[in-house]
């Protein structure tokens, strides 16, 4: 199956960080954040990081990684989030899908 970028979904750089601690496998993309956002008090920018830093983070994606996102995915992944559950990059279980994948999700709240 063919992705945006003309290559095979199979061959998607983060194909590899799917699997998560608790048996289950994200089924979306990892997305990069460019989006604005609070974290509490903290009021976050591009990269999820804080706003005041973002530009700086965004300028090493740029030109350190030349927009590499699987780089920036090793430098930064909770830049990151999963699009099929929401949660970051950086987190390693959680994926239940809520009734969107193809393993039934086992969830309080879904049982």
């Amino acid at each position: 199956m063919p992705s945006t970028t003309g290559m095979p979904a199979s061959s998607q750089w983060y194909n590899r960080h799917r699997r998560c601690e608790d048996g289950y496998s994200h089924e979306g993309k990892l997305e990069l954040i460019t989006w604005a956002s609070t974290a509490g008090e903290d009021r976050m920018g591009w990269g999820n990081c804080l706003a005041s830093e973002s530009k700086e983070l965004k300028e090493k994606f740029e030109k350190e990684f030349n927009s590499n996102e699987e780089k920036m995915y090793e430098y930064w992944p909770q830049g990151f989030r999963w699009t099929c559950c929401g949660t970051e990059g950086d987190q390693r279980f959680g994926c239940d899908h809520h009734g969107n994948g193809s393993t039934p999700c086992s969830c309080d709240f879904c049982k």
